[in-house]
């Protein structure tokens, strides 16, 4: 099976939680390319998000950056599926490091195997 970003309970973090976690997960996709990730557009529109999440924590922004980082994840596991690299094989394993930590943190006192696809 392909190497893919895991999910998790994203709408169940609190909202500083959200904001670094969403901070972290920007920093991963720049230092990977949004070209390399075949994100291009949404990779502009989430670091927007997640500007305005940082800005002002908003509802809003944070349910725009949780529904772009959904949309990322959607497109990356496709090309990682069909046409994996080893770019987005290791952004998968850096973004699937990050959801490891907050699905933790989310899911306490839940074991932290729990996390799935």
């Amino acid at each position: 099976m392909a190497n893919q970003i895991k999910s998790f309970r994203l709408a169940e973090m609190t909202k500083d939680s959200c904001v670094e976690f969403h901070t972290r997960v920007n920093r991963c996709i720049v230092h990977a390319t949004p070209s390399a990730l075949h994100i291009g557009e949404q990779a502009e529109a989430y670091a927007e998000a997640v500007a305005a999440l940082r800005a002002d924590g908003a509802e809003g922004a944070l349910a725009q950056a949780n529904a772009i980082y959904l949309a990322i994840v959607r497109v990356i596991n496709a090309y990682a599926n069909v046409h994996p690299t080893d770019v987005l094989n290791c952004f998968v394993d850096e973004v699937n490091g990050l959801v490891k930590e907050y699905a933790t943190i989310v899911c306490e006192p839940c074991p932290a195997d729990s996390w799935s696809n």
